[in-house]
């Protein structure tokens, strides 16, 4: 009913819209601004257990399907801690720092680096991966290395769900990352028309019904 925040500008003067519209207008952006402001407080709460955090910027683009406002109106509040500082384990420390989060790293590549070559040639022979696809790229992908070139994944994206929860999840051929494996995939990865996946979505969809054993026969070349 073109509820837009424009019509409630107090700058601008629409003569053309009655004072009801304006009101309903009004509190339809209160309302949308205060379920956004009630969901970033409960993730804050439960962020331990998410695996990928929203930004306001996301609830714009993937939800509302709206330009992302220049200026937002919910702010984190920064809480100032006085507490004692507690010993620092640089041990756990290092242990972080040497987690990349800019590609997967498999734990193999030192000692079997051909196996990423063979995981290589069967997603090709089962087509979910583009047939132009150079074995360097491809090795980019596993190196712990920033990808410059993603790899096209031409199958469909429940198969690529599902090769992510393959190797990462269950067989664990590459470094936890610490439930950030979503956004890595995304830097990754993209669709075959070139543009990037969902991440949102990716981690809620299904195992592939036809196609699961090929993916679980491509994995297994990691060994």
């Amino acid at each position: 009913r073109q509820f837009d925040i424009s019509y409630i500008n107090p700058r601008k003067t629409t003569f053309d819209i009655d004072q009801e519209h304006k009101t309903n207008t009004y509190i339809f952006q209160l309302l949308k601004i205060s379920l956004i402001h009630i969901y970033l407080e409960i993730q804050e709460v439960f962020k331990d257990w998410i695996q990928d955090e929203f930004v306001i910027g996301d609830f714009y683009s993937q939800w509302l399907f709206e330009p992302i406002p220049s200026k937002f109106y919910i702010h984190k509040i920064q809480v100032i801690e006085a507490d004692v500082p507690k010993p620092v384990d640089h041990k756990s420390d290092d242990l972080f720092e040497d987690i990349s989060f800019v590609s997967f790293t498999y734990i193999g590549l030192q000692k079997n680096p051909e196996y990423v070559n063979d995981l290589c040639d069967s997603l090709k022979k089962f087509s979910f991966i583009d047939q132009k696809t150079t074995v360097t790229n491809f090795k980019k992908v596993f190196s712990g290395n920033p990808v410059s070139v993603p790899i096209v994944w031409t199958g469909n994206p429940t198969e690529f769900s599902y090769f992510i929860k393959l190797i990462h999840n269950k067989h664990k051929h590459v470094v936890d990352l610490k439930q950030k494996q979503w956004r890595v995939a995304c830097k990754c990865f993209v669709q075959s028309d070139g543009t990037p996946f969902d991440r949102a979505k990716l981690r809620t969809l299904k195992k592939p019904q036809l196609s699961y054993k090929q993916l679980e026969s491509a994995v297994d070349k990691l060994k």
